[in-house]
């Protein structure tokens, strides 16, 4: 197995070996889970975040899936984001679902109190 790496910052697609993607930190922070059934079995995917301990722009929301680990991450800041995948089509298959369930439902989503929110301030005039 083996994760691609999207980026809209260049056009290719890099890979990272399964065993060298970064472990799951204990300080993250935990948003929630959802279970869903494929192929008449249960799964779950948890969905976590470390933009509560992370540097600026170094944050990222992440998903686990069963046992299989992280199955998709992306950047807090950054337009990348990787995916798992395997040279097994059924496997692609369960983590397609998975991630399907991942970009559909809002509960997945993080409203993570420490994402910064950005407003229009507007400039002081001098007055004269």
């Amino acid at each position: 197995m083996y994760y691609l790496t999207d980026s809209n910052r260049s056009s290719n697609q890099d890979t990272t070996p399964y065993n060298k993607m970064q472990p799951i930190e204990t300080t993250d922070k935990f948003i929630t889970k959802e279970y869903f059934i494929y192929n008449k079995k249960d799964h779950i995917i948890n969905a976590y975040t470390s933009d509560n301990r992370a540097p600026t722009d170094g944050g990222r929301f992440y998903y686990t899936l069963d046992t299989f680990g992280i199955i998709y991450l992306r950047s807090t800041t950054w337009p990348t984001c990787m995916r798992l995948q395997s040279n097994n089509d059924s496997l692609n298959n369960l983590f397609s679902s998975a991630l399907g369930h991942i970009l559909l439902k809002p509960k997945l989503h993080c409203n993570c109190d420490s994402i910064t929110k950005i407003m229009f301030v507007p400039p002081v005039t001098k007055e004269e």
